[in-house]
């Protein structure tokens, strides 16, 4: 099991992996309001708070101390906050891309002889996976159309994309 960051797979960083929390639900943020003078609180619902993905990593012994501080390096530079919000896709969820960046600093633990652990912790301000590759629907014909969508888990509104051509002199299209 592993990950994908900002384009690069944590294989490719010579990093083994695991996911000891599967965090399917989100925390909840309850919306409410206290008021003076009366018990309890008015509950206006709830929403979905921010996701949290922790991740343990693990490199392996075998590497030389410079070939390790190299690899400690790139490992640091790959993971930067600095480079914003980037795209975070888990193995164990094929398909499905999280916008996340690292909630904080981390430190190597080491294990034996140029072999360390860390714990990553990704923090994703949007709660939802996303499909890598949405579904498309093309109406090239004037009519009714039904579409029905087959990937996600919750529901999520289309994105219309029109493309035509405007007769040259007119300034809108007549039907």
């Amino acid at each position: 099991m592993g990950f994908s960051f900002n384009g690069t797979t944590s294989q490719s960083m010579g990093l083994a992996t695991r996911i000891t929390n599967e965090y399917r639900m989100p925390e909840l943020r309850n919306n409410t309001i206290t008021m003076p003078g009366r018990h309890g609180v008015f509950d206006f619902g709830e929403t979905v708070s921010e996701r949290k993905i922790l991740i343990s990593c693990f490199i392996p012994p075998g590497e030389t101390d410079e070939q390790f501080l190299s690899k400690k390096d790139d490992i640091i530079e790959w993971l930067n906050p600095d480079n914003g919000l980037c795209q975070l896709i888990l193995d164990k969820e094929p398909g499905r891309v999280y916008e996340a960046r690292l909630t904080s600093g981390f430190s190597f633990d080491r294990a034996v002889r140029n072999s360390c652990t860390f714990d990553l912790e990704f923090f994703c301000p949007d709660p939802y996976g996303y499909a890598i590759s949405d579904e498309t629907f093309d109406f090239a014909e004037a009519g009714t159309f039904t579409a029905s969508r087959a990937l996600g888990n919750i529901e999520s509104y289309p994105v219309y994309s029109l493309k035509g051509v405007i007769p040259s002199g007119t300034d809108c299209i007549s039907p």
